[in-house]
């Protein structure tokens, strides 16, 4: 809750009083719909923030953008691009860059899902003009160029990431896997060494590894690493286009 507590006390000169009435419900809204979530119980969290919109817009765009996460993680997209449509309104009225650029991430990573990465981009790129120092943009960015085949630029974005956020696991799980395209294997593995370091939980960091040890001929390394990635749910992560890649890896070079 930092972010939201951050954008609304900078929007506290006018009805401070009743704006700050609002974030402490906000609060205690979230963490009762947090719990909901984890239960799968999506309708219900979605009925919590429902019951307490402000009329104070740039609460409500905060609201609007809860629901489409929520929407968003349980793959009902056209559920999500509705809330986001409103929060977007919202935001731009009240001015907040980064609540804008935070709904803009959350858009691209819709329509990347459904394969649109031309739109994806778009959007990813919109969100840096509204603020350039969100993390999340440049590694969502970098991992959009190294879908349609652009690892320069991915490196880029990624690096820029970095320099952000030096402790960004995926920040440097995309350097890593963009630097190993670019055939710069040494580099590429030290970039998701560290981020395996960084966050252990990240499947994909473990296939972008065992792409290094194919690249250089360790297979036996390369299946320990496609294992992890298995064992830590590669195909239900994220519920990406590229789900049965571990498998398809493992039947390739491991059996």
């Amino acid at each position: 809750m930092k972010f939201v507590f951050t954008l609304l006390f900078s929007f506290c000169f006018l009805n401070c009083f009743a704006q700050l009435r609002s974030i402490e419900q906000l609060n205690q809204t979230k963490v009762q719909a947090d719990s909901l979530v984890k239960l799968k119980k999506y309708d219900e969290a979605i009925t919590l923030y429902e019951n307490i919109f402000t009329g104070v817009p740039v609460v409500d765009v905060i609201l609007h953008y809860e629901i489409a996460v929520i929407h968003y993680n349980n793959y009902e997209h056209k559920k999500t691009r509705a809330s986001l449509d409103k929060a977007i309104v919202l935001s731009k009225k009240s001015n907040t860059n980064k609540m804008t650029s935070a709904i803009y991430l959350l858009y691209s990573r819709m329509y990347s899902k459904e394969g649109n990465n031309k739109k994806s981009l778009e959007l990813l790129k919109k969100g840096l003009k509204e603020d350039d120092k969100i993390v999340e943009l440049h590694v969502t960015l970098a991992y959009q160029y190294l879908k349609i085949g652009k690892p320069k630029k991915a490196l880029q974005s990624a690096l820029k990431a970095v320099e952000i956020n030096p402790k960004s696991a995926y920040a440097h799980n995309n350097a890593g896997l963009a630097l190993i395209k670019l055939k710069k294997y040494e580099e590429g593995k030290k970039m998701i060494m560290t981020s395996i370091e960084l966050d252990g939980s990240n499947p994909y960091a473990y296939k972008h590894l065992a792409y290094y040890y194919i690249n250089t001929g360790n297979l036996e390394k390369a299946c320990e690493a496609l294992k992890q990635a298995e064992n830590l749910d590669y195909k239900g992560f994220g519920n990406e286009a590229d789900q049965n890649e571990v498998e398809e890896l493992i039947k390739k070079h491991c059996n």
